[in-house]
């Protein structure tokens, strides 16, 4: 085993220093020449790496990048893939029958694992002739509070200038409930009287 400096000769304090002084500057040039290189390896081996997905995706027009950054984010409960809407509807929808329907679902991302689910639900109602009494009764308990409210609130108005439009001798009445029910409107063909009732519901 070589020996040291230090243990070979004889030197006084401050030659001794001058060495331990140069023998840690070449450990450390050593070092830093051992890691510069790792690290230039290193970036050439990420480069060829990139190059090679690059070249692969452009062969087959997949882009590999994108599917690996969702599958990180996935693993992360983060979801950004979109989630495509489905209609259905019934086979006379399009020729407006009475009766015929149509839905539509959609959602969206709103957080980690989380989404938003909503169902527009549209139809036509059926009257069958003229001079009918409808009832619509509204649920204002606390469950309905917020969007829910101001959706059925719509949807109702909506049907209430459909019905009197196709016959001015309909009529109708509303009816709101939560722990108890309330007559908020006796029938009526007035469809601003009714249209304003139907603003006036605040869920309780």
């Amino acid at each position: 085993m070589k020996e040291s400096l230090l243990s070979r000769f004889s030197f006084n304090a401050s030659e001794k220093m001058e060495i331990l002084d140069y023998e840690q500057e070449t450990l450390y040039e050593k070092r830093k020449e051992y890691f510069t290189k790792k690290g230039k390896i290193f970036l050439l081996c990420v480069f060829m790496l990139v190059f090679t997905i690059l070249m692969v995706s452009f062969t087959t027009k997949t882009n590999f990048v994108s599917i690996g950054v969702n599958k990180i984010l996935n693993r992360l409960g983060v979801y950004t893939e979109v989630i495509p809407s489905v209609e259905i509807e019934s086979s006379d929808y399009q020729n407006e029958a009475a009766g015929s329907w149509h839905i539509e679902k959609s959602a969206k991302w709103t957080g980690s694992n989380t989404a938003k689910v909503t169902f527009d639900v549209t139809s036509l109602p059926k009257t069958n002739g003229h001079k009918k009494d409808i009832i619509l009764v509204m649920d204002v308990s606390t469950s309905m509070s917020g969007i829910k409210l101001e959706r059925a609130i719509e949807d109702a108005k909506e049907f209430v200038s459909y019905v009197l439009e196709e016959d001015s001798t309909n009529r109708i009445a509303l009816i709101s409930f939560s722990h108890v029910s309330n007559i908020v409107s006796e029938f009526s063909s007035d469809e601003d009287e009714l249209l304003d009732s139907l603003d006036s519901l605040v869920a309780l």
